[in-house]
């Protein structure tokens, strides 16, 4: 039967977040495995196994008998001061490493860089400083974290008369007769977000580079409005203000899949400001979009821009069925928001009657 080990992990004094997660993964794991595992900065009890995070730590162990303990030197991937032997860097890490029992490193090229010792071995832990999160799905962390007990037992199995030699052939061993799990990483969700607010618009949102193929397509008249092809990141929109039934048609480029956006106004919100002056045309308008609110079974708010008090009174009474609101309105939660007025790019046919703009513009 294994002996319990009592081990201090000893975090890593920049606190760093990558390290951490590692620290902490081994702290669970060796936990499940059974060993008392505290992580502290502080040496307050004799331990079986001192495992140091950071190369300043063995300064902190001068009064620890031999200075016993095992060093790991986390792979910081495009760092340039283990590129420079003469740095104060890669001096206090080698100290460190030469006064370790053993020293561990994640990543595989430092092992070569720290030539001078023979001291320092890979043990991948699949967490890297430049991915820490996806890096370290790819590993099945039991397996990792027992063949790290596997170098605790030997550690404490180690005495003077060990050889550098024998060592090492206990952890190429530990190596070549341990086996990891690979994950298969999930390909990252494309995110198509939209809205028909002031018109319709596609956003592309991806950690992958895509392209895709968008077209805005009017389903009544069966006619593409706009066509264009977005790469991950981008956007489109079509500037046409009147309504207009919408399908957003997305084709990936790649495997010709499709991903169809409809344009739904049931039970949706709907903006409508009407810009008028005239008492008659704004009872004509407000006529057409009651019309188009039974409809398409929405929710109309309306704002009316030019009226009196007089005159609001009466209509709101009319048309109860409608919210109407002021300019202060919150539009945040609105699906859709229509002008309504004499502006002739509010509208596709230029020479309506003042009396049918608003049937004209809300397509009734």
């Amino acid at each position: 039967m294994k002996k319990k080990l009592n081990i201090l992990l000893i975090p890593e004094s920049m606190g760093s977040a990558t390290i951490e997660k590692v620290i902490w993964y081994y702290k669970t794991q060796l936990e499940k495995l059974g060993h008392n595992v505290d992580i502290i900065r502080d040496i307050k009890k004799e331990y079986d196994i001192i495992h140091c995070n950071a190369s300043n730590q063995s300064y902190d162990l001068q009064d620890v008998d031999d200075n016993k303990y095992i060093f790991s030197l986390h792979g910081i991937i495009g760092m340039t001061f283990y590129d420079e032997k003469k740095s104060k860097h890669y001096k206090d890490n080698l100290n460190t490493i030469k006064k370790s029992i053993i020293s561990i490193t994640n990543d595989e090229h430092l092992i070569d860089h720290f030539c001078d010792t023979d001291k320092l071995f890979y043990l991948p832990h699949g967490v890297v400083q430049h991915d820490a999160i996806e890096t370290s799905k790819k590993y099945d962390w039991d397996i990792i974290v027992k063949r790290l007990e596997q170098i605790y037992y030997n550690v404490i199995d180690i005495n003077e008369n060990f050889t550098n030699e024998k060592m090492r052939e206990k952890i190429i061993d530990i190596y070549n007769n341990s086996k990891i799990n690979y994950k298969t990483p999930n390909e990252p969700k494309t995110e198509f977000g939209s809205n028909f607010f002031n018109g319709p618009k596609i956003n592309i949102h991806s950690l992958i580079d895509k392209k895709y193929n968008v077209s805005f397509i009017d389903i009544d008249k069966n006619e593409i409005i706009y066509n264009t092809v977005l790469k991950t990141g981008q956007w489109a929109k079509v500037n046409r203000k009147w309504y207009t039934n919408w399908n957003i048609e997305i084709k990936n480029l790649e495997n010709n899949e499709i991903e169809i956006i409809e344009f739904d106004l049931k039970n949706k919100n709907v903006y409508i400001e009407l810009d008028t002056n005239s008492i008659e045309d704004l009872l004509d308008w407000l006529k057409s979009v009651d019309e188009f609110r039974k409809k398409h079974n929405c929710i109309i708010y309306c704002f009316l821009t030019e009226q009196d008090t007089t005159h609001s009174n009466l209509i709101k009474h009319k048309y109860e069925n409608i919210n109407f609101v002021d300019n202060n309105f919150d539009v945040s939660e609105i699906y859709v928001k229509y002008n309504i007025g004499y502006s002739e790019e509010l509208r596709p046919n230029r020479n309506t009657i003042p009396q049918k703009i608003s049937s004209d513009i809300l397509g009734n």
